[in-house]
């Protein structure tokens, strides 16, 4: 072949491999000045228009990232697996990672995430995803792990906090949640870190100080009717009983069928002698109750009728108290004693009382307690009592 030639068809090649290179920066340069600018849809038109030879394994990347942060998992999956794991950077084995997690492939996200934790020992991010990726595979001690380990690289990292009082609090650790939590709001008072906070001192039986974390709340999240309910709760069990009807009646009218919030305001009513009011509370939750609770809710309203002076609702009431209640401790034996308390008190029904009181007796467990030998004693007065009733 002619010199002329040779030189002629190199100095084409030249041109073409500049021409391509030209075209890959311009096409490059194009979608990341649209992704910078939060433009996905934009990034994924400019790309799409480019070959797969201009755009290169970043372009790839680029745009399986594109369409991850537009919502489209099946597209951004089916890019990021082009991407051959021998040549993938860093970022996108990252990409991998999370999208594996969106598409609730937690084994595959996990595996991931510890790989690139191999690669960057100190990165929180990665330590976080791991414990994300245990949460979702319900291994609560392994979340605990990374999140604390997370949480040590980066003691700001509020994400991971919140994550871990959660998983505290699935392990009834509530003294480590409130040590952490103690740890978190002297750092920044985020509103799920001052309601979970206020959570913990809640459960602590702390209602002042939960109500204190609460009240802030109130104004910046006025629709939010677990908040209202805890508030309520916490200002009914200390006694300020008008506010927590106020409370409590925001929370009901944002949900009507809570049970909780039906049963503590019937009890705040009742408080109030409003009984035609706390009968209509005490029987909502009932409706609502689920089988553990209403027990519990049938002898509120038990003693709701018995204080209004409707005795004989008052026993039926009772007696459903007693037919929901666990027969294995002694809340239902306590049952039983009231039956034979209001048979007592209020019919004079001496034979149906030592009935129940007798039931009562059978089922007490310390036979040394006072309260059992005093009626131990009275049920002799009261059999002398049933006779004269013959």
């Amino acid at each position: 072949m002619p010199f002329r030639v040779k030189c002629f068809l190199l100095s084409c090649l030249l041109a073409m491999n500049g021409f391509f290179a030209f075209a890959q920066h311009k096409c490059m340069d194009q979608a990341k000045a649209f992704y910078r600018d939060g433009d996905f849809a934009s990034v994924i038109t400019s790309l799409n228009a480019c070959e797969d030879s201009i755009k290169g394994i970043d372009g790839i990347e680029l745009l399986a990232s594109a369409y991850f942060l537009s919502g489209d998992l099946t597209n951004s999956n089916r890019l990021i697996k082009l991407i051959s794991d021998s040549v993938t950077s860093i970022s996108a084995k990252a990409l991998k990672a999370r999208i594996a997690f969106a598409r609730s492939e937690y084994v595959v996200a996990y595996n991931l995430y510890a790989k690139l934790l191999e690669m960057d020992s100190t990165n929180s991010t990665y330590l976080r995803q791991l414990a994300a990726c245990a949460d979702m595979l319900d291994s609560t001690d392994q979340a605990i792990y990374f999140y604390q380990k997370a949480l040590e690289i980066n003691p700001e990292d509020m994400v991971s906090g919140l994550k871990l009082i959660h998983n505290y609090l699935l392990l009834d650790d509530v003294t480590a949640a409130d040590s952490l939590s103690l740890k978190l709001i002297a750092i920044d008072s985020l509103p799920d870190l001052l309601f979970s906070r206020g959570n913990i001192l809640y459960r602590l039986k702390d209602y002042t100080q939960a109500f204190s974390c609460y009240k802030p709340l109130l104004v910046t999240k006025p629709s939010d009717s677990e908040l209202y309910k805890k508030a309520g709760i916490c200002k009914f069990l200390v006694g300020e009983n008008d506010l927590a009807i106020a409370l409590l009646s925001t929370a009901n009218s944002f949900r009507s069928n809570d049970e909780v919030t039906s049963y503590y305001l019937g009890m705040a009513h009742q408080v109030n002698n409003d009984f035609k009011k706390a009968e209509l509370f005490l029987k909502g939750a009932i409706q609502n109750a689920i089988s553990q609770n209403m027990s519990t809710y049938c002898w509120r309203l038990a003693v709701v009728y018995e204080s209004e002076g409707s005795y004989s609702k008052a026993i039926e009431t009772y007696q459903l108290a007693y037919k929901y209640a666990d027969h294995d401790n002694s809340k239902s034996a306590e049952i039983q004693y009231e039956i034979g308390r209001v048979y007592e008190t209020h019919f004079g029904d001496y034979k149906n009382a030592i009935k129940f009181y007798q039931n009562y007796l059978n089922s007490y467990a310390d036979t040394s307690d006072e309260k059992y030998k005093d009626l131990l004693k009275k049920q002799k007065s009261l059999l002398e009592k049933s006779k004269s009733q013959k």
